[in-house]
C-alpha cells in the first residue's frame, strides 16, 4: 500500500503521526505524496476553527482520488465527511512483531534532528475556551518502563527528546522522573508546554539538577487580566504567574520563556486586553504564541455574552504579534557574548540561496542561531559564541 499522513494541529498529535508512520512502513508499506497515495491519513484537530477547517479541506480535496482516513481529535461534522479510525486502533492495526523487536533497521518518521515523545495524553480540566477534553478523555500515561525502552531506541539517531503531551505534568510517573529517564539516553532534553499551576517549586529545583536539561519553557498563560483567567477557569492568578516565572529565572540562567495567548475572549474588554499586553511586556517573554478566540461548540464560552468582533480580534492579535517580534528580538540581543551550545539542524533552502556556506541550530533555550561560513553537520552539538 502506498500511504501519505497529514498532520493538523500540536506537537502531541505530530507525535501520533510519526509513530503510525513507522508502524506503516515497518509494516511494509510505501510513504508517498498524499497525490500518488492509494490511502491518505488525516490527523485532524479542532481546537480551533481553522484547525478544523483545514482537516476538513484536505479530506475533501483527497476523498475523490483515494481512500482518506481521518483520525485524532474531530468534531461529530468531520466524521461524517469521512471515514473515522481512532489513532490509537490504528496504529495497534499495523504495528508488527517486527516493531516491537526493531534493532537493526528502523524507518525515521521524517528528517529531524529531535525526536518527540508523547508520554501523555488526555485531560480533566474544564478550561472555558477547550474541546480537547471532551475529545481525548481522562488522563493517561505512557509507562515509564515503555519511555525507557522508547529513549534507548531513539538516542541511537537524535542528541535531543522533546517530551509531549496533552497537559504534560499530569504524567503519572512525574515530570523528573520522566526527565531523568531520558537523561539517560540524550545530551538534551526538554519540554514542550506547560501549564504553570502544575510546575511546583520541588519540581524546578530537582530539574535544575540534570544537566542534560535545557532551560527553555513555554509556559501557557492565555491571558494576563485575572478578570479574563477566572473567565477561562484557569487556575492561576496574574501575580502567581509572574512569581512563577521569576523563579524559573533565578533559577535558570539564561532562561527562554515563551507563553500562548488568546485574544478576544468573550467579555474581554479594550482595557482587558491592554492589562493582558503591559503584564506580556512586562514578563519580557522570549516570544509569544498569539491566537485570536475561536468559538468551539461544546465548551463554556461558546453560549457567553459579549462575543468580540472578528475585526477586534484581528487588531489585537497584530498589536500582541507586534510585540512579539520586540520581545524576541531583545532576548537574541541578551545573547551576544555568551557560549551557547547549539544543535544543528539542516539549513533551510532560503538561507543556502543567502549564503555559500552556513548552518543553523538552537541553543537549549531555544534561541534559534545562523551561522555563516560553517558547515557543520546536522545533529552535531557545537558551542558558539555570538
Amino acid at each position: 500500500m502506498k500511504f501519505s499522513i497529514l498532520t493538523f494541529g500540536c506537537r502531541a498529535g505530530q507525535c501520533d503521526s510519526d509513530k503510525l508512520m513507522t508502524a506503516l512502513l515497518c509494516a511494509g508499506h510505501t510513504l508517498v505524496t498524499a497525490s500518488a497515495a492509494d490511502v491518505v491519513f488525516i490527523k485532524a484537530c479542532m481546537v480551533t476553527q481553522k484547525a478544523e477547517d483545514d482537516s476538513l479541506r484536505a479530506v475533501r480535496k483527497y476523498r475523490d482520488g483515494c481512500r482518506v482516513i481521518l483520525t485524532g481529535c474531530a468534531t461529530d461534522a468531520a466524521k461524517a465527511e469521512a471515514e473515522f479510525i481512532p489513532i490509537k486502533q490504528l496504529i495497534a492495526e499495523y504495528e508488527t512483531d517486527g516493531l516491537q523487536s526493531l534493532k537493526q533497521e528502523r524507518y525515521p518518521a521524517k528528517t529531524r534532528t529531535r525526536c518527540f515523545a508523547k508520554i501523555q495524553n488526555g485531560c480533566n480540566r474544564s478550561c472555558g475556551y477547550c474541546i480537547v477534553p471532551s475529545v481525548t478523555g481522562t488522563p493517561e500515561s505512557m509507562p515509564l518502563l515503555e519511555f525507557r525502552e522508547l529513549c534507548r531506541r531513539e538516542s541511537e539517531y537524535y542528541k535531543e527528546i522533546v517530551l509531549t503531551g496533552i497537559n504534560l505534568l499530569m504524567y503519572a510517573d512525574g515530570i523528573v522522573e520522566a526527565v531523568s529517564t531520558a537523561a539517560r539516553f540524550f545530551p538534551r532534553v526538554r519540554l514542550s508546554s506547560v501549564e504553570p499551576d502544575l510546575l511546583t517549586e520541588s519540581d524546578i529545583a530537582a530539574l535544575a539538577k540534570i544537566p542534560q536539561f535545557c532551560e527553555s519553557f513555554h509556559m501557557s498563560l492565555q491571558s494576563g487580566s485575572d478578570k479574563i483567567l477566572r473567565a477561562m477557569s484557569r487556575l492561576y492568578t496574574a501575580e502567581e504567574y509572574a512569581e512563577k516565572v521569576a523563579l524559573l529565572r533565578r533559577t535558570f540562567k539564561n532562561c527562554g520563556i515563551t507563553a500562548d495567548i488568546i485574544v478576544g475572549y468573550p467579555g474581554e474588554t479594550r482595557e482587558d486586553f491592554e492589562e493582558s499586553y503591559e503584564f506580556a511586556r512586562h514578563m519580557r517573554f522570549a516570544k509569544l504564541h498569539v491566537f485570536p478566540y475561536s468559538p468551539r461548540a461544546g465548551t463554556a464560552a461558546w453560549s457567553m455574552p459579549n462575543q468580540i468582533t472578528a475585526a477586534e480580534k484581528t487588531y489585537r492579535a497584530q498589536k500582541l504579534r507586534g510585540l512579539s517580534e520586540t520581545l524576541e528580538a531583545e532576548f537574541l540581543r541578551e545573547q551576544r557574548g555568551q557560549v551557547s551550545e547549539i544543535l544543528i539542524e539542516k539549513p533551510p533552502k532560503s538561507l543556502l540561496k543567502q549564503y555559500k556556506t552556513v548552518s543553523v541550530g538552537h541553543s537549549r533555550s531555544f534561541c534559534r542561531f545562523v551561522l555563516p561560513e560553517t558547515n557543520y553537520a546536522a545533529g552535531e552539538i557545537v558551542l558558539y559564541t555570538a
